[in-house]
């Protein structure tokens, strides 16, 4: 990693995980704004593109979406 490298935002946890939790609270599919509404109050961190790589494997995301 370097003081260079990009960076990439990140979501902390996992937004699909954070999908997920909110229809299994709501019991029911979530409509388009509610998933806008949960993406836009997500917490999210800016990392070296490194470290969101690292992210992204450990989070099992294929290769071709990282």
């Amino acid at each position: 990693m370097s003081h260079d490298e990009p960076l990439r935002a990140v979501f902390m946890p996992a937004l699909v995980a954070v999908l997920r939790a909110a229809e299994q609270e709501k019991n029911a599919p979530l409509t388009e704004a509610e998933v806008l509404a949960v993406r836009d109050n997500a917490v999210c961190m800016t990392v070296p593109l490194s470290v969101a790589h690292g992210l992204d494997r450990s989070r099992g995301v294929p290769r071709h979406l990282a």
